[in-house]
């Protein structure tokens, strides 16, 4: 199996810069997402605290600093209210590189890009491993988990999704998030013992 196809890759540094363009362009606050840390850009340091509970690290995971970040994996915007999602909402929807998921209510929502795909290494662990596609269960939450479920059998949206998932899964959670995976778990018996 190609390592390459299935090790998460961190964003180029080609791929840093387009996003850092289009983020000071929209004025919205973003963290890049890293293997220890984050980092902060755009938003006020009285967002620590509820960055640190988003991320669930703890002290000292997000930076405020100017410092380059490295090893960026994940991207999220931020949104301090519900009106500046609505403001920054339209240039994603018009953007055919990348695309977010977000959860009213939330303060942030990820960034994919619509090249980076988790159906990607569908296959070739399949192939590796021997497994059935009828033995493939899959979940999400975005856009970018519409490739994936569109080559497996059993897909799950959590409550959370976006609305064209859900159109495309199996089956919808009423549950958000790790939750819902829960909630689909049980629902195809993995987790009857699970509270």
């Amino acid at each position: 199996v190609d390592n390459i196809t299935l090790i998460d890759r961190p964003l180029s540094m080609k791929q840093i810069s387009q996003l850092d363009d289009w983020f000071k362009n929209l004025d919205c606050g973003y963290i890049y997402i890293g293997n220890s840390s984050c980092w902060a850009n755009g938003i006020s340091p009285k967002y620590r605290n509820v960055l640190d509970d988003i991320y669930m690290i703890g002290d000292g995971y997000t930076k405020f600093s100017p410092s380059e970040p490295n090893l960026v994996y994940a991207v999220d915007v931020f949104f301090e209210s519900i009106s500046e999602y609505k403001r920054i909402i339209p240039f994603f929807e018009k953007n055919k590189y990348i695309t977010i998921n977000y959860y009213i209510g939330d303060y942030t929502g990820d960034v994919s890009f619509t090249d980076r795909n988790k159906s990607l290494a569908l296959k070739p662990v399949l192939d590796y491993y021997g497994i059935n596609k009828k033995n493939v269960y899959a979940f999400g939450d975005g856009l970018n988990d519409v490739s994936i479920f569109n080559n497996v059998i059993n897909s799950c949206a959590v409550g959370n999704a976006d609305d064209r998932l859900k159109q495309i899964a199996s089956i919808t959670c009423n549950k958000r998030a790790g939750v819902g995976v829960l909630e689909g778990l049980k629902y195809w018996g993995f987790a009857d013992n699970i509270q």
